[in-house]
């Protein structure tokens, strides 16, 4: 095959690959171009024409089948409390105030709810005052009954006061030799010659006052020296004493005896007040 190019004219140009004929047969005509090229500028909205590479980036971005989308306008609404209605798109379609029946028909009260104090046989609020005592009230405290009297049956406690006053009370004092008066004339003619009385000390110190109301509980007893013929002599003196009338005063120990003492002597007695 041969290539004949012929220039016909300046202002075109003939391309011939082997014969006319050759030509004719494969391509059903033997012009190719039968005026000169003319150059495009780019594409615009109204001109055909070269794409150019901002419009290259602008079609790879919009995705295929893509349409222009433009959102409903709606009327403006300010801050408040609104009843709305929302399309499958998810686009508000209607809007109202919410009314106070809207609120009512919920179950809402329409009016402020008051409650009162609670007490044993209703609910309510709590008081200052329970709260307070509430607060005075140790997390797992129970109800104890504390008895107000001793009882041989009661497993309850008992107050302090009533055992106090229950419980035996030791006290002690001196009986002097001399300071033994003669009784008075009453006292004589009930038997008794001499007369003294003594301010006993407790051996606990939270133990009572004596009063006049104050009970023996046992006889007189004296401590013990160690010394055989001491203790004989006070033992005597200690005789001589519970023989007598003793008795209790406010915070006194009074002793009557029908013969004086021959001796000091320490005197212990337990009473209950």
């Amino acid at each position: 095959m041969t290539l004949d190019v012929q220039f016909a004219a300046p202002s075109a140009f003939v391309v011939k690959f082997g014969t006319d004929a050759d030509l004719t047969a494969d391509l059903g005509q033997t012009t190719i171009l039968s005026t000169a090229p003319q150059y495009k500028g780019e594409t615009t909205v109204t001109t055909a024409g070269l794409m150019p590479p901002s419009a290259v980036t602008k079609l790879k971005g919009i995705d295929e089948g893509a349409n222009k989308y433009t959102h409903p306008l709606h009327t403006a609404r300010t801050r408040g409390l609104y009843k709305i209605t929302v399309d499958s798109l998810g686009h508000v379609t209607a809007v109202s105030a919410v009314q106070k029946s809207d609120i009512t028909d919920l179950g809402i009260p329409s009016s402020d709810t008051t409650y009162g104090l609670a007490s044993a046989y209703s609910n309510g609020l709590m008081s200052s005052t329970q709260y307070s005592k509430l607060s005075g009230i140790e997390s797992g405290a129970n109800k104890t009954t504390v008895d107000a009297a001793l009882s041989s049956s009661s497993a309850n406690p008992v107050q302090n006061k009533v055992l106090y006053v229950a419980l035996p009370w030791e006290y002690y004092a001196t009986f002097y030799v001399d300071s033994w008066t003669t009784a008075s004339t009453d006292e004589q003619a009930q038997g008794f010659a001499y007369k003294q009385t003594v301010y006993p000390s407790k051996k606990i110190s939270v133990a009572p006052t004596l009063t006049a109301n104050s009970m023996f509980l046992s006889l007189g007893s004296t401590n013990k020296t160690d010394v055989f013929a001491t203790d004989v002599i006070l033992a005597d003196s200690m005789d001589k004493i519970n023989a007598g009338l003793v008795y209790t005063g406010a915070g006194t120990i009074t002793a009557l005896v029908e013969e004086k003492p021959s001796s000091d002597v320490v005197m212990n007695w337990w009473l209950r007040t």
